[in-house]
């Protein structure tokens, strides 16, 4: 499939999906049927943007090759998470009540963490990151940034989002829950952190076609990160509903990380979408690729020459 109709189906997908969440909050719907139904399409959405992703991994050698195998690994994370979303969105479809916790949309959710991580640790070996870790300063920067995130997160996660306790009430004595509930802000925190190491590490060693195409897939990590603070905090203070802000977010985050992968191109596929033969214009005679000559008219043929004849002046 060309890179053309790839962006053409994503930012086709995306833009359905912001008329529709546009429409449920103009019309103030929290609690309704479409909101249910939005959960749906939130989780179906990432299931074909992760199958646009194992299509480009497929361009590079797939898991022959480092870069294959991070498309490959963050595409099925992102394929991971719209399993989760799905579940999600049938419980609350087909029993329309408070989804319980934990469940099988968790396993969806989790699972999509190591998967990115491995993506992420795979890019870090193609954009010169190694090359930057031989920098004194660089190799502080590995140091320091985990902490200022971990600092970060500690304050957004658990002292905002879950009003300073990691552990949600009533989990303490379920030991599922108290994973999960330390899980998820942990693996915020990996991928992050993995993020910003590759953005940080990589600049000044990453340049050419593939230098925005990767910031723009990073910058999807982000945006994820933001977006799973914001649903920590709307489920604490009880204020979430299906298709609010922070599904949005989620929605804008798994689109900004495909468009990353599918703009990592190979580059001869790219310049032959861009320079694709133009027709001959109709009812002119066909041109000789090879001396510009029209071939309806005909060519003197030099003389025949004896090189052994000498020559006259």
């Amino acid at each position: 499939m060309k890179l053309r109709k790839r962006l053409v189906i994503i930012t086709s997908a995306y833009s359905l999906m912001l008329i529709y969440w546009l429409a449920l909050n103009l019309t103030h719907h929290t609690s309704s049927t479409s909101n249910y139904y939005f959960g749906l399409f939130e989780g179906l959405e990432p299931l074909l943007l992760g199958a646009l992703g194992i299509v480009t991994s497929k361009l590079w050698g797939g898991r022959q090759s480092e870069l294959g195998k991070s498309l490959f690994y963050i595409s099925l994370g992102v394929m991971s998470w719209g399993i989760g979303s799905v579940i999600w969105s049938w419980y609350t479809i087909r029993q329309i009540s408070a989804v319980p916790y934990p469940s099988l949309a968790d396993l969806g959710f989790l699972a999509a963490i190591p998967f990115w991580a491995a993506g992420i640790v795979k890019l870090s070996k193609t954009t010169g990151v190694m090359l930057g870790l031989k920098r004194p300063k660089r190799r502080l920067a590995a140091i320091v940034v985990p902490v200022i995130v971990l600092a970060i997160s500690y304050y957004l996660l658990v002292s905002v989002a879950r009003e300073g306790s990691l552990v949600s009430s009533g989990s303490t004595s379920h030991l599922l829950k108290v994973i999960l509930d330390i899980s998820y802000p942990t693996g915020d925190v990996i991928i992050l952190s993995l993020a910003l190491l590759v953005f940080g590490l990589s600049s000044g060693f990453l340049g050419g076609r593939f230098r925005r195409p990767i910031y723009i897939l990073l910058g999807g990590f982000a945006i994820q990160y933001f977006a799973d603070f914001g649903f920590s905090f709307t489920t604490t203070n009880g204020t979430y509903y299906n298709g609010n802000w922070c599904d949005l977010l989620f929605v804008t985050a798994l689109t900004v990380i495909a468009l990353g992968i599918n703009l990592i191109t190979p580059p001869h596929l790219a310049v032959k979408e861009t320079a694709a033969p133009q027709p001959e214009p109709a009812g002119e005679p066909p041109v000789s690729t090879t001396n510009n000559i029209p071939n309806n008219i005909p060519v003197e043929q030099p003389p025949d020459i004896n090189l052994n004849q000498p020559v006259q002046k």
